[in-house]
């Protein structure tokens, strides 16, 4: 699905955005430890079409790194994310 600006798209693209993230999350939400204050789920990242690519994975290395601290900061156990784009994914 890659790259999404939720805010410039229709309710029914939405929907399918977020239903699709709805499904592939659900089948790891099992494994992961249950309870409030767990987890916290970061559900979508993103940045404007008008930053280009080196400056995208700038900006969404940023936002990961703030919501690391967070999760530290408040004794998370674990975080829950789902990245879709191929930019900013990391092989390992």
């Amino acid at each position: 699905m890659g790259f999404v600006q939720l805010y410039s798209i229709n309710r029914r693209q939405k929907l399918i955005c977020i239903n699709c993230a709805e499904f592939v999350e659900s089948r790891q939400r099992e494994k992961l430890p249950k309870g409030k204050g767990k987890l916290i789920h970061s559900f979508m990242m993103g940045t404007s079409e008008e930053v280009d690519e080196s400056e995208n994975v700038v900006v969404i290395e940023y936002m990961e790194e703030y919501v690391l601290r967070l999760a530290k900061e408040k004794n998370f156990l674990g975080i829950m994310t789902t990245n879709t784009s191929a930019l900013t994914q990391v092989s390992q």
